[in-house]
């Protein structure tokens, strides 16, 4: 079973001329999760085919969002974390599946503003959603992928500096968080000591990278890893897609 998690930055400029509908048909992903959509559902004016629709649009335009197209039916859906918190901006989609949930998530980059009340709201949202992934993971295993915008730890970025948002120390205990209560970075787990391994470039400099980008599953599912792969050769965009192969049967 294959899965794809991506933020496209603007779907419907990745459909139009983006290398999306060729990455598409290139791979076929039973699950294809992205990040920063940046569109409603009505605005869609491609076509994937016969698959199944999820969207988490932000209720103000042209920003944030999520969705998932899946060739699976979910049995479940649920929007952000269930409850009235995290504000509207379509951060955070969960579908429940037989055996597992799938969870795609696009958190807040902590930056905008002053840099100290950035970092501090985006830990508020970590604390809450790793506490929402943790009890999801104690009902059956868990896929959760997306963008973090967080780099784990120094082999995972080119410029290591511990008071910059995205790898300050506070923002990295929250991946270690995640791995601590039964998760698996899938990546480390089949690429170890891989290095200049980034899922986001910068468009403008080219130089240098992070990555930001994972696919987090349960350790009950390890064993069941093919692949784990970063795609960065295949879209020339600031943030690349990343495939995730488990050894599971169809639905």
């Amino acid at each position: 079973m294959k899965f794809a998690s991506w933020n496209v930055n603007g779907l419907r400029a990745r459909a139009e001329h983006g290398g999306f509908l060729e990455f598409c048909k290139e791979y076929s992903p039973d699950f294809i999760c992205l990040q920063e959509i940046k569109m409603a559902p009505w605005q869609k004016q491609f076509d994937l085919g016969d698959v199944y629709e999820y969207w988490n649009p932000c209720s103000t335009k042209g920003v944030s969002g999520t969705a998932i197209f899946s060739k699976q039916k979910a049995m479940s859906m649920v929007l952000d974390m269930g409850v009235d918190f995290g504000g509207d901006d379509g951060r955070i989609i969960t579908l429940e599946y037989f055996d597992f949930y799938l969870v795609t998530a696009y958190v807040p980059t902590g930056t905008g503003g002053k840099k100290s009340e950035a970092i501090q709201k985006k830990l508020v949202w970590l604390n809450d959603f790793v506490e929402y992934i943790k009890a999801l993971n104690q009902k059956k295993p868990v896929i959760l992928c997306g963008d973090m915008n967080i780099a784990h730890n120094e082999i995972d970025l080119s410029y290591p500096d511990h008071k910059s948002t995205g790898f300050t120390d506070e923002e990295r205990a929250v991946i270690t968080d995640i791995l601590d209560s039964g998760f698996c970075d899938s990546f480390r787990y089949l690429h170890p000591n891989a290095e200049t391994q980034y899922t986001w470039v910068s468009n403008r400099f080219k130089t240098g990278g992070l990555r930001l980008d994972y696919f987090f599953v349960s350790n009950v599912l390890n064993p069941k890893i093919i692949k784990a792969d970063i795609l960065r050769e295949k879209v020339p965009t600031d943030h690349c897609p990343i495939l995730l192969e488990l050894e599971m049967e169809q639905l």
